[in-house]
């Protein structure tokens, strides 16, 4: 047993424990090819912007969830494909559909959630996304047993960083701040969710970027070796 300075870890999914990098593409270039028999990077390249842009509004509570599940669809099909009429609520369904069939882990995932649980960790999973997509890949992958609470934005009707999301998940998993570490990719929800609200966070930047922005994690990893070794050492 360690001697350890964190006791709840709450964990981001996408690019966190799963590959949703890979998921996504994996499952637009599935609805593509269905609904318009077209599929190439420019047609990624103009999702990946118009998805940004509904998440980051919804985020900043400015449009509700469904607006951005049909909403992206609706924008997505006029750009791309504005000759083909397709119920973009149906588009939605579709996508949602195929992401909720991916289980791409990264790798050393699941070694990693066996760590916590048997050294005594609390682990909870924090995540802006859609239930029924996020809890078909925790139940798919098998990992969704390793988790105290699964709190899903969708559910809770606001985002990370916001207060209601952090409000909302702390009475939900009866954490501490002084001994619990936020751990995600994404500075602006992930990072910024700890710092405005008083609680550690460790960056997974597992694809080196650059963080330019005025928040700043307490930690930053490439792996989950290197998360291991800071749980193990604090």
């Amino acid at each position: 047993m360690i001697n350890k300075k964190y006791k709840w870890i709450l964990l981001d999914l996408d690019d966190t424990l799963f590959d949703y990098s890979q998921t996504e593409y994996n499952s637009l270039q599935s609805l593509c090819v269905e609904f318009f028999g077209k599929f190439n990077e420019e047609i990624y390249k103009s999702y990946s912007l118009i998805n940004r842009k509904y998440w980051t509004a919804f985020q900043k509570d400015e449009l509700k969830i469904d607006d951005v599940k049909v909403g992206r669809f609706k924008e997505l099909s006029d750009v791309n494909f504005p000759g083909i009429k397709v119920d973009p609520k149906i588009l939605s369904e579709r996508f949602i559909d195929y992401l909720s069939e991916s289980t791409i882990l990264l790798d050393g995932a699941v070694e990693f959630l066996e760590f916590l649980v048997d050294n005594d960790f609390k682990p909870s999973v924090i995540t802006n996304g859609i239930r029924r997509n996020q809890l078909s890949r925790l139940k798919l992958s098998g990992t969704a047993k390793y988790f105290d609470q699964i709190i899903i934005s969708e559910e809770v009707g606001f985002a990370k960083p916001r207060k209601e999301y952090f409000d909302y998940a702390k009475a939900k998993i009866g954490f501490d701040n002084d001994t619990t570490l936020i751990v995600g990719d994404n500075i602006d929800t992930d990072i910024k969710l700890g710092q405005i609200h008083g609680v550690n966070t460790c960056w997974f930047n597992i694809i080196n970027k650059e963080n330019h922005s005025e928040i700043k994690p307490t930690y930053e990893v490439k792996s989950f070796q290197e998360l291991k070794s800071i749980l193990l050492k604090s």
